[in-house]
């Protein structure tokens, strides 16, 4: 049997339901209630990667659904995925996936 880590259960569900919202390390340690150096300690060995890092792969992700499954106009999927500016998604977005939002929607919709 899996045997399921249930701080890892607890920090991906909060992370899921509050895509829009501050997910900073701070935030993330104040939720679950540990300081911060305790909680990157404890989130790296629960999911092998950074909070941040984490996070945002969470997010590229997330904008990579709207982009292919939704017709929401992309000038508002930064704010939906917890991004303050279009540029900055897009700029994480192509290091992410080789692609510019509207780039990825045209060739993968």
């Amino acid at each position: 049997t899996v045997k399921r880590d249930p701080f890892a259960e607890r920090v991906k569900g909060y992370i899921d339901k509050n895509l829009s919202e501050d997910l900073s390390v701070g935030a993330l340690a104040r939720e679950a209630g540990f300081n911060e150096k305790y909680f990157i300690e404890v989130f790296k060995k629960s999911f092998g990667t950074t909070p941040a890092q984490y996070v945002k792969r969470v997010r590229m992700e997330a904008a990579k659904n709207e982009l292919l499954y939704s017709d929401i106009k992309i000038l508002y999927i930064p704010n939906k995925i917890g991004y303050s500016s279009l540029q900055k998604l897009s700029k994480d977005f192509k290091a992410y996936t080789g692609f510019s939002p509207s780039e990825f929607r045209k060739n993968f919709k």
